[in-house]
């Protein structure tokens, strides 16, 4: 929230297209992983309207291309969450792909039954460079949360069981030819 403004008030974009969820765990944590961003830009005052009328700010987040040169590989394991990232060339100096994908490993265990809560993330950039003057660039995001709540009656352990699923999230494609 940028001074005072309601959440619709706000842009995010991640490689031109709005997202319209930009985080799990209720506000928590960023759909966006560190590994998969090239750049990231927040504008918080007089941005052109190209936005649509937005009041508050525009959060404009680019993904990597890849490495058109080399073949790149990054893991990464955390107290929460682990991710790994892949890169490189399909057809040396011109064409390229990325490859992104972090998962939690988040446990919420109750007094009877069991809770669980996850969130995965998968990024995809392809591009490739048609001419001198023409590139294409082609990226793909996916992600979302998963709820599990199982609890079980205190008095009649194998007799009553009541489990609830919540599943949401994000599918995010775009095409770009500059």
């Amino acid at each position: 929230f940028v001074r005072g403004g309601n959440a619709d008030q706000n842009l995010v974009l991640l490689d031109g297209v709005p997202v319209y969820n930009a985080t799990h765990l209720v506000g928590i944590f960023s759909i966006f992983n560190s590994s998969a961003i090239r750049s990231a830009s927040l504008l918080k005052g007089s941005f052109p309207a190209r936005y649509g009328g937005r009041l508050s700010s525009v959060l404009d987040v680019r993904t990597r291309e890849g490495n058109q040169k080399n073949y790149e590989a990054e893991l990464g394991l955390g107290l929460i969450t682990g991710k790994a990232s892949l890169e490189g060339p399909i057809v040396k100096d011109k064409s390229a792909f990325f490859l992104s994908y972090r998962r939690s490993f988040i446990r919420i265990i109750g007094f009877v039954g069991v809770s669980a809560y996850g969130y995965q993330d998968f990024n995809a950039m392809e591009n490739a460079r048609l001419s001198p003057r023409d590139e294409v660039f082609f990226s793909f995001y996916t992600g979302g949360d998963d709820f599990q709540d199982e609890q079980l009656d205190a008095f009649t352990e194998f007799t009553f069981k009541n489990k609830q699923l919540l599943n949401w999230g994000n599918n995010i494609a775009s095409f770009r030819w500059n």
